[in-house]
C-alpha cells in the first residue's frame, strides 16, 4: 500500500507536467527519464514504487495475494490527492482521505498517459484483483481509462510498426521489447474489462472525454490518421475497434508471437456483441483486415508448396499457416457477430461485403484454388460454418441487389448511384430473412488466460524484468 500510494501520488502532477513539456512530441511514450530537464527525487521515487509493484506482483506469491484481497472499504490518506479521486462522502466531512481503489484508477490512468509501466501496472492490478477489475467495471467514465490505454497502445504500436516495415531481421524486434510488452499489457487489460458484457455494451454510446489531454489525442490521430474532428464524433466501441483491427494487421506477421492478435481480435469479438449502426470507415477496417489476414495466409501456403516436407522449415510454416488461420476465424467471427444484431442496422458493413465480394467468395476457395479449398476444409467445424453462412449470404444478396439495381435502370434510364445501393440492401436484407442463418450459431465469450505460476514466473524472469524502463 506505501509503494501504490507514493505511485499514484505523484502520477497526477507528473504526468500533467511531462505530456505538456515542450520536448514531449519528439521523445515518444517510451523515453528515459534523461529525456526531461528537470527530473526530482518525487518522481524517481515514483516510478521506482511503480517498477517494484509489477515486479513484485508477477514474481511474489504473497505479493500477489495480498493485491488480490485490496478491499475497496479501505481508505487512504489524501492530502495529495486530486480533487477528483476523493469520495463524495469524505468531501462532505471535510476529511483528506478516499478509497484505496479510487486513488489507485486515478493514479493508474495517469501513469498510463506518461510511462509504458502504467499500461503494466494496471494489467497486473486487473489481473491479479478480481475486486478491482469489478470496481474498473463498473466506473460510470470509462472513456476516461480506455482513451488513455488505446492512446498507449497506438503510440506503442507505431513504433513495432516502423520497426517491421523497415528492419526484415527477425532480431530487430527485441530492440523494441518495451514497446511490445507494452502493446501485449494494454490488450490484455482490455481483454480483462472486456469479460463483463454489460461492460462492453456501455462503451456503444459512450463518446471520447471532452476533457483529453492534446498529448493523447495527438496520438490517437496520428496512429489511426484521422481529423480531430472526425476523432470526437466515434464512440468508444469505434475507437477500439479502429485501434485493434490496426493492431492485428501489423503485428499478424509470422515473426511475432500471435498472441497479440489473438488478443486484440478477442476483445473486438466481445464488444461487436450487440453493435448497429457502425459506419463506412469501420466496415472498410474490418474487410481489410481480413483481406491483409487472407493474402499473409496464402503467402505462407505459397511457401509450403515450394517447400519439402522434411525441411525444418515445413514445421514451423505449418505452425504460421495455422495460426493466421486462427486470425480469420476470429475476423469471421466479428463479422457475424456485428451481422447477428442486425443486418438493416448494419447496411455500411453489408455494403464493403458487397463491394468486396470476391474476398468472401475466396474464404471457400474459388478457381485454381484447389489448395486452399484442401485447407479450408480441414479447418474446424466453426470456421466452416461462419465462411459458408457468409458466401451464401453474400451470393444471394448479390444477385438480389443486381436485379434491382438493372430494373431501377430500366426505369429511370441512369445508373444506381452509392445511396441507391444502399437502399437495394436495405429492402433486399428485409426481404429475406438473413439473420436465421446466424442465429443457430452459439455465441462465445473471449476470456483472458490466466497462465500457471512457474510459466508466469518465466516469463516475467526472461521478458517482463528486461523490458522495463531502467532507472
Amino acid at each position: 500500500l506505501a509503494s501504490l500510494d507514493t505511485a499514484t501520488s505523484a502520477a497526477v502532477p507528473i504526468a500533467s507536467a511531462a505530456l505538456e513539456h515542450k520536448k514531449s512530441s519528439g521523445g515518444g511514450i517510451t523515453g528515459s527519464l534523461g529525456q526531461w530537464e528537470e527530473v526530482d527525487d518525487s518522481e524517481r521515487v515514483a516510478r521506482e514504487c511503480v517498477r517494484s509493484v509489477i515486479l513484485l506482483v508477477n514474481t511474489v506469491p504473497l505479493f500477489s495475494a495480498q493485491v488480490s484481497m485490496l478491499s475497496p472499504e479501505r481508505e487512504m490518506p489524501c492530502a495529495r490527492c486530486v480533487p477528483q479521486a476523493s469520495t463524495t462522502a469524505s468531501r462532505a466531512s471535510g476529511s483528506k482521505s478516499c478509497s484505496v481503489f479510487e486513488r489507485l484508477y486515478t493514479g493508474v490512468r495517469f501513469w498510463i498517459c506518461y510511462d509504458v509501466q502504467g499500461v503494466l501496472l494496471l494489467c497486473c492490478i486487473l489481473s491479479r484483483s478480481r475486486r478491482f477489475r469489478n470496481y474498473a467495471v463498473s466506473r460510470t467514465e470509462p472513456e476516461e481509462l480506455l482513451s488513455a490505454v488505446l492512446g498507449s497502445i497506438c503510440a506503442l504500436n507505431d513504433v513495432l510498426d516502423v520497426t517491421r516495415t523497415t528492419d526484415h531481421d527477425k532480431h530487430a524486434f527485441a530492440a523494441h521489447a518495451v514497446e511490445f510488452v507494452g502493446v501485449s499489457a494494454g490488450i490484455s487489460a482490455l481483454l480483462l474489462l472486456c469479460e463483463d458484457w454489460g461492460f462492453c455494451e456501455a462503451l456503444h454510446d459512450v463518446r471520447l472525454p471532452s476533457t483529453m489531454l492534446p498529448a493523447l489525442s495527438a496520438r490517437l490521430q496520428t496512429s489511426l490518421r484521422l481529423a480531430p474532428s472526425v476523432l470526437r464524433s466515434f464512440s468508444i466501441s469505434t475507437l477500439l475497434s479502429l485501434s485493434l483491427a490496426r493492431v492485428a494487421c501489423t503485428n499478424s506477421d509470422p515473426r511475432l508471437p500471435s498472441e497479440l492478435c489473438h488478443s486484440a481480435l478477442a476483445v473486438m469479438a466481445n464488444v461487436s456483441r450487440e453493435r448497429r449502426g457502425i459506419d463506412a470507415r469501420e466496415s472498410d477496417r474490418i474487410l481489410t483486415m481480413l483481406d491483409v489476414l487472407l493474402r499473409r495466409v496464402h503467402r505462407v501456403e505459397a511457401f509450403l508448396e515450394a517447400s519439402s516436407s522434411v525441411e525444418a522449415r515445413y514445421v514451423v510454416l505449418l505452425r504460421d499457416r495455422d495460426a493466421l488461420l486462427d486470425l480469420v476465424e476470429l475476423t469471421l467471427e466479428i463479422i457475424c457477430r456485428i451481422l447477428r444484431n442486425g443486418l438493416d442496422a448494419n447496411k455500411h458493413l453489408l455494403y464493403s461485403m458487397l463491394h468486396r465480394e470476391a474476398l468472401i467468395l475466396s474464404l471457400l476457395g474459388g478457381k485454381g484454388a484447389d489448395a486452399w479449398q484442401a485447407v479450408a476444409a480441414a479447418r474446424s467445424a466453426r470456421f466452416r460454418a461462419l465462411a459458408s453462412r457468409l458466401v451464401f449470404m453474400v451470393r444471394l444478396l448479390s444477385s438480389r441487389v443486381e436485379r434491382a439495381a438493372l430494373e431501377a435502370m430500366d426505369q429511370k434510364g441512369e445508373a444506381v448511384s452509392a445511396d441507391g445501393v444502399l437502399e437495394l440492401v436495405q429492402i433486399a436484407v428485409r426481404a429475406g430473412d438473413f439473420r436465421a442463418l446466424l442465429d443457430d450459431l452459439p455465441e462465445l465469450q473471449f476470456a483472458f488466460e490466466r497462465q500457471p505460476e512457474e510459466r508466469r514466473e518465466n516469463r516475467v524472469a526472461s521478458i517482463l524484468c528486461a523490458a522495463l524502463v531502467p532507472l
